[in-house]
């Protein structure tokens, strides 16, 4: 991924006795009182990625005391100090599976260069804390997977507490690293750093360079009025909706743990389908809250230096800039408008649609997309007006929450079609992203709208005569030389540049050339000021609006002509710039009263532009937005609504409990669950399955149950167990009761014969089991929990990353 943790690393092991008396002076100012944060930051200097990741993060003086509070060994251990505060602070990790990513380096970093291997660092560690991680770094990679960091959800509390503090409430900031005391001249210091980092790289090309150039001689104090906003934004991200998808590799492990197998030609699911959905559930709400947290942790990072730096791609083959540094650049658009509140968004229009049907030859298209007042997403959005009649709903206006979801979905065609993907590929992407709005033939209806389906048919023409060593020219002077073929492309482990990766780099240049005008504009121009660059579009502050919408399309005009008679074209290249002031979204409501005007009659109205998730009563899997503002005569019917369940009645709504609990996904399989209607042929009647789902969730709000690894990292419980990687989990410990039912033998209901059914398929689980060691459990746990049921539940946790997912961990650093 572009724009992540670049991945260089300082060879020089200074010995601490050669430490300068400059840098004793430094760090002797004001520190916080202790053994090892004093040494922490000193040689051997940690290597690149703890320098950017950690060594400029700050947290509260309480929050550093609080880890000498919950793991007391920190205080006098460097090693055991260094892998707390990567594991509570290290924004690497893995794209697919979120799971934080440790390398090498670093781990000989954590253990002060004191150990023979990355391993026995681990091993070190793991003898004070219940730490799991991935086995073995896969073939190519340097990376492992941190699995559980072992440490207690107390401590977790604490760091989730400074991370929603908002600036204003900032008391003695302090180095997570060094303890060193937070100053007003540290910002100084750090753009100085970053000035020396940006200074060394080189620019692939001469644009490149100059718009990395300018950017990064902005004055600071053009970014001060980020300052008073940073508590605004951070109560959006606490409020907003995060999305998160969960990868096929992580769904099989989850199969594999809840007893669901799927068919592989079919696609069917069989066996307790409801748990895995539950489990899926649960999961992607977990990594929603990670990615919560590396949205406050860069706002914080920005309260304390608010300019950002500019930096080329790592393969240094687009015109393309990315931030250097944690910067507003890294955060979604709405937390950067709140941001952004009164500048102006300079927008190159639908520039990734134009270029590539103006560079393909894609005629028809071209001349659907220049005629004036046309707009692709209006056309889209009425091109699925049959489907929206169907699912009884209107073709939503521009600026409702529906308007921005469906055109959400439609990007992701609009942007896969430009940048190569197969027409199968973009149709399952799409479907994926909007069938819970427009119905399952959403995918096959929208790849069909004649302008996309004009364009996928020119670029396949254009990948099909591209092979090995042709050679793409560029505006900007970088030849982009294709160095695999077309099928060798596809293979997910190939690193080299193909027909697609090609096309997408030459695209790429034309649309950096034409956004470089804006530069010679804020040259010209006092009115208009750059802030900040977003590849298709620039963030300004400028004193009339209009005005510079009419400057910077007359020096785009210019521009224009320049790159058609490049390419050699009779057609000019179309581009024109939106000009748009930026207004700070309103927060998402906080709690379900406020999102709640009114209800009764059977109705549950809601705010303008709020949405209620449908919930599945037996399962908590949530299966997409109401349909409508109003939802009515649905009685029985199970939503969710900022995080509360609420189910619709006669006379109007009342709020219950999540149908299917995190704690119980963590208990062994059960008769019930085993006769739940997703896993048995059962013939009871709707009646019985009522009373039965009635009686069995008073059963579960009058007993606790918390398996033997639940994710709870309680200081006075026992430890933990392995396999989780998420820490802001609470579950109460195994009540008595609980144990003593699960001592029991939980077939005894069951017939003979069912009796026997069951016992096999737990033994085939048990032989897959035997393969891959369950790790949720302690060795002693396993043989205790072996000894009390017979049914064994591989972990979510205890398969290793493919080499793929290693290698997606070393593309985001």
């Amino acid at each position: 991924m572009e724009g992540g943790v670049s991945l260089g690393w300082s060879s020089d092991t200074v010995e601490p006795q050669t430490l300068s008396a400059k840098v004793d002076t430094l760090l002797s100012s004001e520190q916080v009182g202790n053994g090892v944060s004093n040494q922490v930051d000193t040689a051997p200097e940690p290597p690149v990625i703890v320098r950017r990741a950690l060594k400029r993060q700050t947290c509260e003086r309480s929050t550093i005391e609080a880890i000498y509070e919950h793991v007391p060994e920190a205080k006098n251990d460097k090693a055991f100090f260094r892998w707390v505060v990567y594991a509570l602070w290290t924004s690497w990790r893995d794209k697919t599976t979120l799971r934080r990513v440790i390398h090498h380096k670093i781990m000989d970093w954590i253990g002060a260069y004191r150990f023979d291997s990355g391993e026995a660092v681990l091993q070190y560690i793991q003898k004070r804390l219940p730490i799991e991680f991935s086995d073995d770094y896969a073939e190519g990679s340097h990376t492992r997977q941190i699995l559980d960091d072992g440490l207690p959800e107390e401590l977790w509390k604490v760091v989730k507490m400074d991370l929603n503090m908002s600036p204003a409430d900032y008391g003695t900031r302090v180095y997570v690293l060094s303890g060193r005391v937070l100053t007003k001249n540290d910002a100084v210091e750090i753009r100085k750093q970053l000035r020396e980092e940006v200074a060394r790289m080189k620019m692939p090309s001469e644009t490149s360079r100059r718009i990395q150039e300018t950017l990064n001689d902005l004055p600071p104090r053009r970014f001060n009025r980020f300052q008073d906003r940073i508590g605004r934004a951070l109560e959006y991200v606490d409020r907003m909706e995060i999305d998160v998808g969960i990868s096929p590799l992580e769904k099989a492990k989850i199969r594999g743990y809840t007893g669901c197998e799927k068919d592989d030609d079919s696609g069917e699911l069989t066996g307790n389908v409801d748990r895995y959905k539950a489990r899926v559930r649960h999961e992607k709400r977990k990594k929603s809250e990670q990615q919560r947290n590396e949205y406050k942790r860069i706002l914080h990072c920005i309260a304390h230096q608010h300019k950002p730096f500019y930096k080329p791609s790592r393969q240094e083959r687009t015109d393309r800039v990315f931030s250097n540094n944690d910067s507003a650049l890294l955060l979604p658009s709405e937390v950067r408008d709140t941001l952004c509140e009164g500048l102006c968004d300079v927008d190159l229009k639908s520039a990734h649609l134009y270029i590539a049907a103006w560079l393909w030859g894609a005629e028809e298209a071209l001349e659907q997309l220049t005629q004036e007042g046309y707009s692709i997403w209006e056309d889209l959005m009425e091109h699925c007006r049959p489907l929206f009649e169907k699912q009884g709903l209107d073709v939503p206006e521009k600026g409702t929450d529906l308007y921005g979801e469906v055109k959400a979905g439609m990007k992701i065609m609009v942007y896969s079609t430009v940048y190569g993907m197969g027409a199968p590929s973009i149709q399952a992407e799409v479907t994926k992203s909007l069938q819970h709005i427009l119905g399952s033939d959403v995918g096959d209806h929208l790849t069909s709208h004649p302008v996309i389906n004009n364009i996928r048919e020119k670029r396949d023409e254009v990948l099909a005569g591209l092979e090995p060593g042709d050679v793409l020219e560029t505006p900007s002077g970088i030849d982009v030389v294709v160095e695999v073929g077309l099928e060798q492309e596809k293979d997910k482990d190939c690193q080299k540049v193909g027909p697609r990766s090609a096309l997408a780099s030459q695209a790429q240049a034309y649309e950096q050339e034409l956004m470089s005008v804006l530069l010679g504009v804020a040259d010209d121009r006092r009115r208009f000021k750059l802030m900040l660059w977003l590849h298709d579009g620039a963030v300004c502050k400028a004193r009339y609006p209009n005005a510079v919408k009419g400057d910077v399309n007359e020096a785009l005009e210019e521009k224009r002509r320049e790159l058609t008679e490049f390419a050699g074209k009779d057609t000019l290249l179309p581009a024109l710039f939106e000009v748009e002031e930026i207004e700070a979204p309103e927060l998402p409501p906080k709690t379900v009263d406020d999102r709640i005007v009114s209800a009764g009659g059977c109705v549950l109205r809601l705010k303008e532009g709020e949405t209620a998730v449908r919930v599945d009563s037996d399962t908590g899997e949530e299966l997409g937005p109401a349909v409508s503002e109003m939802l009515l005569k649905h009685e029985h019917e199970l939503y969710k609504i900022a995080g509360e369940y609420i189910r619709i009645t006669g006379d109007g709504y009342t709020i219950e409990s999540d149908p299917y609990p995190e704690e119980k996904l963590w208990q062994p399989l059960t008769e019930e669950d085993d006769n739940s209607p997703s896993s048995t042929n059962s013939t009871e009647t709707q009646d019985q399955k009522d009373q039965n789902q009635n009686e069995n969730q008073n059963q579960r709000r009058s007993r606790p149950e918390t398996a033997p690894g639940a994710e709870s990292r309680s200081k006075e419980e026992p430890p933990p167990s392995r396999g989780s990687d998420t820490s802001t989990t609470s579950a109460s410990p195994a009540s008595p009761r609980t144990t003593e039912a699960t001592s029991r033998d939980p077939l005894r209901h069951f017939s003979k014969s069912r009796r026997e059914a069951i016992r096999e398929e737990s033994r085939r689980a048990s032989k897959w089991r035997a393969e891959t060691p369950e790790p949720d459990l302690s060795a002693e746990e396993v043989k205790q929990m072996r000894s009390k049921t017979h049914l064994d539940v591989p972990s979510l946790s205890q398969s290793q990353p493919t080499q793929q997912q290693t290698a997606e961990a070393d593309e985001v650093a």
